[in-house]
């Protein structure tokens, strides 16, 4: 990777030993780059015949926090110049850092006590005990399936994080980035509506909205919301939301 493709780290892999041999440097400002000293990057791989490599840097080496967004590009050089370079890469959390996230409870109402579930669509499968809908919640982040609907059930059984079995309180506690920007909503179905929307969501073109807290102090965010609620406008807490912070 060359300076002018505007990286402000490079990590360099030198494969003319028999062990790749990393090390970290940080734009010049001149279109080159100078080593990080005090840095000790590591590297893994690739087994005999295999084709994975491993590398090991320390967020505080990058100059990022880990809940900062980081893109990657990988090129393979020779001589200084670049023989192949592969797309801008984005990054993605596999593994959470457990000191640095923040665990939000969802809880939806379904009971249709507050609102009628039916408000905005009339679904094909209502919950229990109508019938033996399951309650979903998808969203814009990973760790809720980037608006993949009727995958990530919901659970009214009972069992902690949910309270009270059978209440209509259907309950899901997810571990989130602090300070990330929440875009989510719910559907009611069966695991054979994976990835359909007719029929199975709580109101079309508009969805929740979420702030996740930055305060290091709160480790916990409880948020309570009643299934068709509609936030007005669309990526806000609808008026019904309950957003409670824990510890």
């Amino acid at each position: 990777m060359t300076g002018g493709l505007g990286g402000a780290r490079e990590l360099r892999l030198d494969f003319a030993g028999g062990k790749p041999k990393a090390v970290l440097s940080k734009a010049d400002g001149k279109g080159g780059w100078t080593a990080v000293s005090g840095t000790t990057p590591e590297s893994a791989g690739p087994a005999k015949q295999g084709k994975v490599l491993e590398l090991r840097v320390a967020w505080s080496d990058l100059n990022l926090a880990p809940s900062d967004p980081l893109e990657i590009v990988i090129a393979a050089t020779q001589g200084g110049k670049d023989l192949d370079l592969a797309p801008t890469l984005g990054s993605k959390t596999v593994f959470d850092d457990a000191t640095n996230v923040v665990y939000v409870t969802f809880q939806c109402d379904v009971t249709g006590k507050q609102v009628p579930v039916d408000t905005y669509t009339t679904l094909k499968t209502y919950p229990p005990p109508k019938d033996k809908g399951v309650v979903y919640i998808t969203g814009n982040v990973d760790k809720l399936l980037q608006w993949t609907p009727n995958k990530i059930a919901m659970l009214d059984d009972g069992k902690a994080p949910d309270a009270v079995a059978n209440d209509g309180l259907w309950t899901l506690t997810v571990a989130l980035p602090p300070g990330t920007l929440l875009r989510y909503k719910y559907t009611v179905g069966l695991p054979k509506d994976e990835g359909k929307w007719s029929g199975t969501e709580e109101f079309p073109l508009t969805e929740r909205g979420l702030d996740v807290t930055k305060d290091p102090t709160k480790k916990k965010m409880k948020v309570s919301d009643v299934f068709a609620d509609r936030p007005q406008p669309s990526g806000t807490q609808a008026k019904k939301t309950t957003v409670e912070l824990l510890e």
